[in-house]
């Protein structure tokens, strides 16, 4: 295989330790990012082959390959905020044989702490060494997580601790045991990456202080599909009937930390002052009988509609049926795709003022207000100032926030920063060449 020079010549492994799925049937943020920015890096000449684990009965899964499984647990949401799935990749020796049948120029990872780093360390224990004994192969991570609440924190940044003195027996190139020691699982991930991404300033600042190890983190915002999330397209006009014309749509796993009650606990507020509106909540999660007993106990349950996880298109008509997106989320965010799809279409967002959220916002626009996390007052308040537009400045914002989107999150722009990235990891690592892959070496890192 001739060595890669430019970015028009590449093959990517590209690991997702959260599973790759069908989207109309299930979603999450980094499932959604790798698969809407594919085809704009394919376009640029690279080769992208994608690695996951197995989710449920995997009927779902459009990833190329899978190593290992996902695994749930019933109390973590209670502890951290998220519902997200662990990730067990158990089969070291596949990823090894995966690797030198792909022979990957890049292995980019994304979130490679997600699910206690074992998708991330199975890949790089898995890749064949050079003589120097780095990976033969350049290595780019992507961080998402952003700024946890305290108790959330301080059980992320445990973890990674406990990352450091998780080791392994030492391997021969044939599954003999050598007698030696890996190094940690957190030293194998993180000395052997050429470049780290973070999605915002907000998450680069968290992770250098939860690793301290001095790395630095190129920005590359998420990208946005503006080809598809237009201001022009159908709506879905059976939400504005009964004579409740004005929608207010809130998006997000119905878990903790998006702060789902306070969207609803301020559509109280501002459905005094306008009876005329109607709050859509989307999505689904293991919160949503409790909001749906909150709506009932607020009376609520005439004007608040549940409609579970939307398929992609009517997602987008969504956007552009409502009058104004409430995104009420507590922390953790890295960036905010909820935040700027709907300023795409030309929607006005009411957001919480949190790290990645306020990013995702340029600091806060005229047709993005800011709140206070967790008060439902300010929520309502905010969206009541929007709504109070005359209708020459709704349609001048809807524009404005279209053009913002457009020019600074729209994937051709992100992918060309992907790219250079990593012609700068290639650079960094002294080129790939697997020609001159050694006769013997050891399965994982030798102790250093």
């Amino acid at each position: 295989m001739k060595e890669r020079r430019t970015s028009g010549d590449g093959v990517i492994l590209w690991g997702v330790p959260y599973g790759i799925l069908d989207r109309n049937k299930s979603s999450n943020g980094v499932n959604d990012l790798f698969q809407e920015g594919k085809p704009y890096l394919e376009s640029k000449g690279f080769k992208i082959i994608s690695v996951a684990p197995e989710v449920g009965d995997n009927s779902n899964n459009v990833a190329d390959y899978n190593l290992g499984k996902t695994i749930s647990f019933p109390g973590l949401t209670k502890i951290t905020g998220t519902s997200l799935p662990i990730a067990v990749p158990f089969d070291k020796r596949g990823a090894k044989r995966l690797i030198k049948e792909i022979k990957p120029h890049f292995l980019f990872l994304e979130e490679p702490t997600a699910s206690f780093g074992f998708l991330a360390h199975g890949l790089i224990s898995g890749m064949p060494r050079r003589e120097d004994g780095r990976p033969i192969s350049a290595i780019v991570s992507r961080h998402h997580a952003g700024v946890y609440a305290e108790k959330t924190e301080k059980l992320y940044r445990s973890l990674l601790e406990f990352g450091k003195l998780i080791r392994r027996p030492e391997f021969t190139w044939y599954g003999i045991p050598s007698g030696g020691v890996t190094a940690s699982m957190r030293t194998t991930i993180f000395e052997n990456i050429d470049r780290r991404i973070a999605i915002s300033c907000a998450t680069a600042q968290a992770f250098k202080k939860r690793l301290n190890d001095g790395a630095e983190y190129e920005i590359i915002h998420n990208g946005i599909n503006t080809d598809e999330l237009t201001m022009e397209g159908p709506i879905i006009e059976d939400w504005k009937k009964d004579g409740k014309d004005i929608i207010l749509c809130a998006v997000g796993r119905h878990e903790p930390r998006k702060g789902i009650e306070h969207a609803i606990n301020a559509y109280t507020i501002i459905r005094r002052e306008r009876p005329n509106t109607k709050l859509i909540i989307a999505g689904d999660g293991p919160e949503r009988e409790r909001f749906e007993d909150l709506v009932a106990e607020l009376d609520l349950s005439d004007d608040v509609m549940f409609v579970g996880r939307l398929s992609r298109s009517d997602y987008v008509k969504a956007l552009r049926t409502a009058d104004v997106c409430i995104c009420p989320a507590l922390g953790g965010e890295g960036f905010g795709r909820v935040v700027v799809e709907p300023l795409s279409v030309g929607t006005p967002v009411v957001l919480s003022n949190i790290p990645g959220y306020d990013e995702a916002a340029g600091g806060g626009k005229p047709f993005a207000l800011l709140t206070e996390p967790r008060n439902s007052e300010d929520i309502a308040q905010k969206t009541l100032d929007v709504l109070s537009w005359p209708k020459v400045i709704k349609e001048n914002m809807g524009w404005l926030a279209s053009i913002y989107v457009r020019e600074r999150f729209a994937w051709p722009i992100i992918a060309e920063q992907i790219a250079k990235v990593l012609d700068d990891a290639y650079r960094k690592h002294g080129g790939v060449d697997w020609s001159k892959l050694p006769q013997s070496e050891t399965l994982y890192e030798k102790k250093t």
